[in-house]
């Protein structure tokens, strides 16, 4: 029993200019007001969370980085879009019925981007997410509230998703739907969880969610082929099937050249060679765009220090070293570390304070 000024033990504080109520909605989920966590308690990594108080952050160059990484989704999604238009166009040399039935299933999908359950299909059975726990929504909640104050947005405007993995940061995903691995909400103390959360819903800032879930549904047709083609060259049979196919495809390719001219058309449709490729390398970019938005918000720091923390464990235990593959859909750390160490120097030098990359 507690009196007038008394505290509730079982009551967590509230945080600063946030006094939630119980059965509200945090993530679009309505859920109890969680206990205390008990994984509060658990060890830190190594090194030390920061004691420093937040970067502040160049807003001038935030809104113009904001607006260079809208324009270049747009155009990271140009090759989906063609892909998608030659996979279906693949079908029509086989059986006219069968591309105009999978033309049509195409477009009567795109009605499902206005309704949520659309979104949930694609976190389950597409992305391979899980919806997370009453345990974890506690523990990510005073991180996710922080985040979006700094960004400037609606916490409840988007629903985190707990991707299985022992990577930093989750694959990156669109529309409303956030993933974040289950290693960093595990492991993360709140300021660095609060640097991986802003990494993730920076690819959610240059785009209305609308407009990338649209440009994700246009990709499909190209993503599906491509998990199909995967799967086939798995198998002995389809393997060889699958190699003739494209054999003939690409004989089909150069003899159109040699007949007509080498022009833009016979590049396009040259392509989707360069996909083992290009793809990894338009995610890469993706994902060290998210670390310049985090940064941006005043996360360069607490994300540095994630960084830092896993190259340090690496170095002292039995792990390989990572090591660059061009097939890598997810920069290595060194290399985000280092763009990091050189974000934090063009700051400096822009504010005329002393370069610190040591956080203690």
């Amino acid at each position: 029993m507690t009196g007038r000024n008394q505290v509730d033990p079982l009551e967590p504080p509230s945080m600063p200019g946030h006094r939630p109520a119980r059965g509200t909605q945090v993530f679009g989920v309505a859920h109890r007001q969680p206990l205390p966590d008990p994984l509060s308690v658990m060890p830190t990594p190594t090194r030390p969370a920061s004691r420093h108080a937040p970067q502040a952050r160049p807003v001038p160059a935030a809104r113009g980085w904001k607006q260079f990484a809208g324009l270049t989704e747009l155009l990271m999604a140009l090759p989906w879009l063609w892909w998608s238009w030659l996979s279906i166009q693949f079908l029509g040399l086989f059986n006219d019925t069968l591309y105009a039935v999978v033309l049509t299933l195409a477009l009567l999908s795109g009605v499902g981007i206005f309704f949520h359950q659309y979104e949930t299909f694609l976190a389950k059975k597409w992305w391979r997410l899980r919806e997370p726990s009453e345990l974890e929504l506690g523990r990510m909640a005073p991180a996710w509230l922080s985040v979006c104050q700094a960004a400037g947005v609606d916490p409840d405007s988007f629903r985190i998703w707990i991707h299985e993995g022992p990577e930093v940061t989750a694959p990156a995903t669109v529309g409303r739907t956030i993933a974040l691995t289950n290693w960093s909400l595990y492991t993360l103390p709140q300021r660095n969880l609060e640097a991986v959360l802003a990494h993730e819903l920076a690819h959610h800032l240059p785009l209305p969610q609308k407009v990338s879930l649209f440009l994700y549904w246009l990709s499909l047709p190209a993503r599906m082929t491509g998990v199909v083609i995967d799967a086939g060259l798995k198998h002995r049979v389809f393997k060889r099937l699958i190699g003739i196919v494209i054999g003939i495809l690409t004989v089909g390719v150069f003899v159109l050249w040699y007949v007509t001219e080498f022009d833009y058309f016979t590049v396009m449709m040259l392509s989707p060679w360069a996909a083992p490729l290009l793809l990894p390398w338009l995610s890469r970019k993706g994902e060290e765009m998210a670390d310049r938005t985090a940064a941006d918000l005043g996360y360069a720091h607490p994300l540095r220090e994630v960084f830092a923390n896993r190259e340090f464990e690496r170095a002292r235990s039995v792990w390989r070293p990572q090591r660059f593959s061009v097939s890598d859909s997810q920069p290595i750390e060194t290399t985000r570390l280092r763009r990091l160490d050189n974000y934090l120097k063009r700051v400096a030098e822009s504010t005329h304070q002393p370069y610190r990359i040591d956080s203690a």
